[in-house]
């Protein structure tokens, strides 16, 4: 059965991301898309002189139409051009990254279209994807994981409980964003797991790769 959480569904549930974790992002535009990205990861390899990274990001589909090459190639360039944690610009690093993709017709099909063998390894990075529909709060991590039926139902709970409280900074509206953000916790968790599993290749600075 499918459950609407109304016309400011696509609203609510972008709004619940940027406003948690990705409430202090890096934004970076590319093929007509905003893409926000954290760095939720960072160590040094031994003996290697490199650093793995991991970086979770946050994308709002307007079509299923998309480059992916040029959202990877844009997103590692701009990590290269904004990190100052970084030790050593010239150290190699190991990319891991966990895509959120939001979409109105999310679901496993953009799922299968997005984690293809290619894009797996895109640019030498790991890549994984958790899809979200933006209307109905229905969420794939992939087909047929059990996952995905327990954390939409209670993206669907959340989203009808707190539709017409979440924008404010009450008490209570404050508890629904901690609430909020601990469910959306898990999206990390889950994407971390299955990266954690990925091995990236060890590259240097970023060039405008073909």
């Amino acid at each position: 059965m499918e459950i609407r959480i109304g016309s400011k569904g696509k609203n609510l549930i972008e709004h619940f991301f940027i406003e948690t974790l990705f409430k202090d992002a890096q934004i970076v535009r590319a093929s007509s898309v905003d893409m926000r990205y954290i760095v939720t990861k960072r160590k040094k390899i031994l003996l290697r002189n490199a650093q793995a990274i991991e970086l979770m990001v946050l994308i709002s589909l307007e079509s299923n139409e998309i480059n992916f090459v040029e959202l990877v190639q844009k997103l590692l360039k701009d990590f290269y051009m904004t990190d100052r944690n970084g030790e050593n610009k010239a150290q190699k690093k190991a990319f891991r990254v966990g895509w959120i993709v939001c979409s109105d017709s999310g679901g496993i099909y953009l799922w299968e279209a997005l984690e293809t063998a290619e894009h797996r390894r895109l640019q030498g990075a790991a890549h994984a994807f958790a899809v979200v529909n933006s209307v109905t709060a229905a969420v794939c991590f992939s087909p047929g994981a059990i996952e995905n039926r327990r954390v939409s139902e209670r993206l669907i709970t959340l989203s009808e409980e707190l539709k017409g409280s979440f924008f404010g900074f009450a008490d209570n509206q404050n508890r629904g964003k901690r609430q909020v953000e601990s469910l959306l916790g898990s999206f990390f968790m889950i994407l971390g797991h299955k990266l954690s599993r990925m091995h990236p290749t060890l590259r240097k600075e970023f060039l405008n790769e073909k």
